[in-house]
């Protein structure tokens, strides 16, 4: 073995050994990696099992205070969920579990979820309101808090959901701004309105309010003329023609025209696919740019009365705060005009004083009614307030809160941990005593439900708060929940509504006029001091219903039946009487005439506001001018009667003074004199009739034929002594002067023409005098009839030739006959027939059986 040999096996040597030290390291270092993975291992585990049991926290502390809640993972997809928000959102909790939160989200909010979704992953935490959809379609709101769960790597790892059901705050709320916008938008319509007295005019600026409002096209109102003409005199337009003119009731569909009879709406939101209307009539609707309608009939009394409603150029669904508005609107213009034309009338019909007194009693009304409208849209409005749920652990003394709970006493969950001393710090002092007396109570069993005050930065609030005890089964108290809520809003609508009430209480006992409220029996449940002093009865007499003991009448004196009582028309028509006449016949035979209206409280069955005016001094007064105005026109008519036999009386002499010369005699001269002293008989004649009757404008004409063509048959009796006269007149025909006078002309001339010249060698004769209605001519217009008659003046002598055109007769007579005829607009007719008929027909518009007025 050489000595290069050796050196090689030490140098082999020192090598191996330097690797085994090497190899050791490494070993030494892998053991040491083993054990830092080894803790590293044992630390997730812990993790995990720390996820686990906060999860399981979780769970137990949202599944108490009943939340819905779900866990999602950092792919959105939803990992657990509890049974509330399967149940809020219509599923069961197997269809949830695997599923994209996303697929539960309104479609319209998805842009938003996206957003929130992106704040989670981020780490930072959530609260807000969201809509959702449901599994059948509809929409959930729900206020959902989270906050992500991350790694120590600021990875986000897990999170939990919490979704509280707010859907019926959220439609509180709007219910609420639909009622504040209501109030304002009737507030100034009333104070636009209130200033206005031209019907036009309040048309027009209650349309264009409505229309601005809630932004329609058109906004139209049409009066009724007669349920079978509607006018429309003026309309608010936006972009689209107007439609104001006069229509037919043909021009409406058949439909459309039951429904406005009935108070009924008529409502489309788009007329080409609405299968009510005929393809014509859509074409008709969108020749005016009505594509969409909301429209409703005003019937009052009973009657149609007007149409109003609002119209789109293009479809559109009309919401129910819409709807609301162009009710409210319609019913306040049809009050307005009312007012108008009630005011218009008692400005003509009373002095300044009355008026003063009439202006003032309107305006209170009217605040009357602003306040009843208020106190009732008050009670109507929901008061929704924030509840927050709380736990407390007594056996740790661990107090947990929700988001609300904090929300309410103004803290921030994420800067304080609840406790007992951070709570008791909010309490007012005045009120801590009456918390710690109830929470011993609760701890020996008394659940309990106080109100008190909490001290907040912002001011003084007023909560409520529930809450009870769970004890354990040795009746050890273990745990105590409960909910508090904010009730300060609702506390100050108390105290309003409490002043409200004694406002309305004061400026009932201030009102001029009676006012009382009645039930079906006629009860009086409460009465004014203005209704005491019209009625002559106390209120302990009127409560007592010695009311009930008077006999009550009409205007013309009989007696009123209980079923024409304002207070029960009011209730079978469950709305309002207005201007009833009634008297009061006292204890002591002395009668008080009222003016009373009734008007069915709403929501109130059975019930009625009787607001009572005394109008005894009126009444006297208008008996008063009444008796002055007979006794007036009966002078008139004396002194012209007494003029026209005068009149007659010169002609007679005149006559007389011609008849002593001998070539005078039978000369037309003295047929002159007779025919004008006979023309002025027949005038004389109906005023004396006037005069002795208590009719005193109108005159019954039957009777007036009658003796008129006996003082005819006196005057020409010598020439025509066996001419005899045939009556067929119907009885109790009334007329008034404008159609007396010239019929009875008219008869005078005929009858004499007939007596003069019809019966020319004959011994014997028959004239015939014949006065009917038409029948089958009659028609309502105006609570009014218009009646045709027929005036029939014949006799059976040698008559007129065929070749006479009564038209070039060259007689005064005739041609008087044929003037006075056309004066009423009437229809002359001769027949030539076996001798002479003449047939007058014309037309006149009467009302019970008299003639109201000359046709013009």
């Amino acid at each position: 073995m050489t000595v290069s040999n050796f050196l090689d096996k030490d140098e082999m040597e020192t090598q191996l050994r330097k690797r085994i030290a090497e190899l050791e390291k490494s070993n030494q270092d892998l053991c040491a990696e083993n054990i830092a993975l080894s803790q590293e291992i044992t630390k997730c585990k812990q993790a995990e099992e720390a996820l686990k049991e906060i999860k399981e926290k979780y769970r137990r502390i949202v599944t108490a205070t009943n939340y819905g809640f779900w866990w999602i993972n950092p792919d959105l997809i939803i990992t657990e969920a509890s049974e509330a928000i399967a149940k809020l959102l219509g599923y069961c909790v197997d269809e949830l579990i695997g599923r994209s939160g996303y697929d539960f989200v309104n479609k319209d909010w998805l842009a938003h979820a996206s957003k929130e979704w992106e704040e989670l992953k981020a780490g930072k935490p959530i609260s807000c309101d969201f809509k959702m959809r449901r599994k059948d379609g509809s929409d959930v709101w729900v206020r959902l808090s989270s906050s992500p769960i991350m790694d120590k790597h600021g990875r986000f790892v897990d999170n939990l959901i919490v979704f509280t059901d707010i859907t019926e705050q959220k439609q509180a709320e709007e219910k609420l701004r639909e009622s504040e916008a209501r109030q304002a938008f009737l507030l100034k319509l009333s104070d636009a309105l209130r200033k206005l007295s031209n019907s036009d005019e309040i048309q027009s600026t209650a349309s264009r309010i409505l229309g601005e409002q809630i932004h329609a096209d058109r906004v139209p109102y049409a009066r009724v003329i007669d349920e079978q003409e509607v006018v429309i005199t003026g309309d608010y337009v936006n972009g689209v023609p107007s439609i104001a003119c006069t229509l037919h009731a043909s021009d409406f569909s058949q439909m459309t025209i039951d429904a406005y009879k009935e108070g009924k709406w008529v409502i489309f939101s788009d007329v080409s696919t609405d299968p009510r209307f005929t393809q014509a009539e859509r074409e008709a609707y969108k020749s005016i740019n009505i594509a969409s309608n909301a429209s409703l009939g005003l019937v009052k009394n009973g009657k149609w009365v007007a149409a109003f409603g609002v119209h789109s150029a293009k479809p559109r669904v009309w919401t129910e705060f819409e709807l609301n508005l162009i009710a409210e609107t319609s019913e306040r213009i049809w009050v307005a005009i009312e007012r108008a034309r009630i005011e218009e009338a008692l400005t003509k019909a009373y002095d300044t004083l009355e008026e003063k007194i009439k202006e003032r009693t309107a305006e209170l009304e009217e605040a009357y009614n602003y306040l009843k409208e208020s106190q009732e849209s008050l009670a109507e409005a929901q008061e929704i307030a924030h509840l927050g749920s709380w736990d407390w652990d007594i056996v740790t003394d661990k107090v947990c809160w929700s988001n609300e709970t904090y929300r309410i006493f103004g803290l921030n969950p994420q800067e304080l941990e609840a406790t007992f001393d951070l709570y008791f710090s909010r309490v007012h002092p005045d009120d801590r005593d009456s918390i710690y007396s109830a929470v011993e109570k609760a701890l020996n069993g008394e659940s309990y439900s106080i109100d008190y005050r909490i001290i907040l930065p912002s001011g003084e609030r007023t909560v409520h708060s529930y809450g009870k005890v769970i004890f354990d089964e040795e009746n050890t108290p273990v745990r105590m929940s409960g909910t508090t809520q904010d009730i300060t809003d609702r506390k100050k609508a108390e105290e309003m509504l409490k002043e409200s009430k004694s406002k309305l209480k004061t400026l009932f006992e201030l009102l001029p006029v009676g006012v009382s409220i009645v039930d079906r029996e006629i009860n009086i449940l409460d009465a004014n001091l203005a209704l005491e002093n019209i009625v002559g009865l106390s209120r302990s007499d009127l409560f007592k219903g010695k009311h009930t003991t008077r006999i009550y009448v009409k205007p013309d004196g009989t007696e009123m039946p209980v079923e024409e009582f304002p207070i029960v028309r009011a209730l079978e028509e469950k709305g309002s009487i207005q201007n009833s006449e009634i008297g009061i016949i006292k204890e002591d035979g002395s009668t008080i005439w009222t003016d009373v209206s009734a008007t069915a409280i709403p929501y109130y069955n059975d019930q009625v506001v009787i607001i009572i005016k005394d109008i005894t001094e009126r009444k006297m007064a208008e008996e008063s001018m009444r008796r002055l105005e007979i006794a007036r026109k009966q002078e008139i008519h004396h002194r012209i009667k007494n003029n026209l036999q005068v009149i007659s009386s010169l002609l007679d002499l005149q006559a007389e003074k011609f008849g002593n010369r001998e070539f005078i005699m039978n000369s037309e001269v003295m047929e002159a004199f007779r025919e004008s002293q006979n023309r002025v008989v027949s005038m004389a004649l109906i005023h004396e009739k006037l005069h002795k009757s208590e009719e005193l404008d109108t005159l019954n004409f039957s009777l007036y034929i009658e003796e008129l063509a006996e003082n005819l048959f006196q005057t020409y009796r010598l020439r025509n002594s066996n001419i005899s006269l045939n009556l067929d007149l119907e009885e109790n025909i009334f007329f008034d002067m404008d159609y007396a006078v010239p019929l009875g002309i008219i008869i005078n001339e005929l009858v004499s023409n007939s007596l003069k010249y019809a019966f020319p060698g004959k011994n014997e004769g028959k004239i015939r005098i014949e006065l009917h209605r038409d029948e089958n001519e009659e028609y309502e217009k105006e609570g009014c009839k218009n009646t045709s008659f027929t005036l029939t003046v014949s006799d059976n002598g040698v008559g007129i030739s065929e070749n006479l055109d009564i038209e070039e007769i060259d007689s005064l007579g005739l041609q008087l006959v044929t003037s006075l005829v056309e004066q009423f607009d009437g229809e002359f007719e001769l027949e030539r027939n076996k001798g002479t008929k003449f047939n007058i027909r014309f037309t006149v518009k009467e009302k019970n059986n008299q003639v109201l007025t000359l046709q013009e």
